[in-house]
């Protein structure tokens, strides 16, 4: 049902790509940190109460294209600054922190999960994305 109203959410808002939205808004410097905070909580709940690895992935590569992995960098670079200043973290920035923790250790655990599912005797290629620019 919460696939089925992002998915008509992006429609509504005219996303190019799903989760567009909620992912500008961890990206803006204008959003305060509280709603970050309950950003990620969502997302993090979205991603977590998938029911199994693969659609915890699918989820994930929607929020991947809408840019979620440079919007965290950018949020971690931030509550870093923060920490590290004479101020320190606020209650919401370090409950920001944390999810954004756990969106990282969730993401490293469905990752060897699934490397540790591959046939080892089948093999694999890695593939770049730069790849397909290699016969030009």
């Amino acid at each position: 049902a919460v696939r089925h109203s992002v998915e008509y959410f992006k429609l509504a808002k005219r996303e190019r790509v799903t989760f567009e939205s909620l992912v500008e808004a961890l990206k803006s410097e204008y959003t305060p940190v509280p709603f970050k905070r309950d950003v990620m909580l969502f997302v993090n709940t979205l991603v977590n109460s998938a029911a199994d690895v693969e659609q915890r992935v699918e989820i994930r590569g929607d929020l991947t294209r809408a840019g979620v992995l440079e919007a965290i960098e950018t949020l971690k670079e931030r509550t870093l600054a923060l920490s590290a200043s004479e101020e320190g973290l606020s209650n919401d920035a370090y409950e920001l922190e944390v999810q954004l923790q756990v969106f990282e250790t969730v993401l490293e655990n469905d990752h060897k999960v699934t490397l540790a599912s591959l046939d080892p005797d089948e093999p694999t290629v890695a593939v770049s994305p730069d790849d397909d620019d290699a016969d030009d």
